[in-house]
């Protein structure tokens, strides 16, 4: 069962500014890239050189599906796509699938940004080479923008942006419907949270592995020169500081709800990253050993050495 955080609860993954290239008026001219029966989202090739691993051990994700999906062809990165001028009822059914194969292993969690009252709505639908509009009907007159994480077994994050509603389809059947939002299209990122470290005199950027819906400041959002020129980044801690998932700045947390989110951290890395509770907490992720220092408000990832 996916979890569903409202916005106050929740800290947010730092996404990037977003691109309107999906909306009521989706099928405005667009060059596309197709994908035949398969997707790969990487790391940006630029960062590459400035990894403290080999290439083949940096991990990436590969989605493959039926049929053909069309993404805009744009200037984003190498790890995010924007789908554009597909049949949305298509795209809709494999993106469910996607969805429900990670909700059935535990591995999905599910953010409400917005609730949206509207008694009608429409999916474009390809019909004989041409693009038509079906209209459809929300149940309750109810839609939801929402962010969806899914924790990888590879230790990365990857994240979908929708519009989701349930409607009955032409047979009269309730059917439920991931869409573009009406400000932008459907967006898949893989996430790559970084840390910089010296070795000897010599920067270079490690990739952590992060808790659920954990925001983090250095990635590919980030200009690759700035962080890399920029002492800041090595040298101040707040690079290295991530907020609990329960956290509240405005309420704050009570003991047990401190106990109880720091238990979570733990219980993630103990779990498929060989999280070991001793005298300091430490957990291994790319052939990288981390340790983790808890506090009040917030906690500390700080990279140890390679293993």
């Amino acid at each position: 069962m996916a979890k569903i955080f409202k916005m106050k609860k929740m800290i947010l993954l730092l996404l990037i500014p977003l691109l309107v290239t999906g909306c009521k008026c989706s099928f405005l001219e667009q060059e596309v890239i197709t994908h035949e029966g398969k997707l790969e989202l990487t790391i940006p090739e630029e960062y590459y050189e400035y990894l403290d691993y080999n290439r083949e051990d940096i991990p990436s994700f590969v989605w493959h599906f039926e049929g053909t999906l069309n993404t805009a062809k744009t200037n984003l990165k190498a790890n995010e796509v924007m789908f554009h001028s597909n049949d949305d009822f298509k795209l809709s059914k494999i993106i469910k699938e996607l969805l429900d194969s990670y909700r059935d292993q535990h591995r999905l969690s599910v953010l409400t940004v917005k609730e949206e009252k509207e008694n009608e709505t429409f999916l474009n639908k390809e019909v004989d080479g041409k693009w038509e509009k079906v209209y459809l009907r929300p149940e309750g007159n109810i839609m939801y923008n929402e962010v969806a994480y899914i924790s990888l077994s590879n230790g990365l994050k990857l994240s979908l942006d929708y519009r989701r509603f349930d409607a009955k389809d032409e047979e009269g059947n309730l059917e439920t419907y991931y869409a573009w939002q009406y400000s932008q299209g459907i967006r898949m990122i893989l996430h790559f949270p970084f840390q910089v470290i010296k070795k000897g005199e010599v920067k270079r950027l490690v990739i952590l592995n992060l808790y659920d819906q954990t925001k983090y400041t250095i990635g590919t959002h980030n200009s690759l020169k700035a962080i890399l020129k920029d002492d800041k980044y090595f040298e101040d801690e707040g690079f290295r500081k991530f907020f609990y998932p329960e956290y509240d700045e405005e309420k704050g947390m009570s003991e047990e709800e401190l106990a109880m989110n720091i238990q979570l951290i733990k219980d993630y890395y103990i779990g498929e990253f060989n999280g070991q509770d001793g005298a300091n907490f430490t957990f291994e992720y790319l052939g990288k050993k981390f340790e983790v220092e808890f506090t009040e408000k917030c906690y500390f990832i700080k990279y140890l050495k390679d293993i």
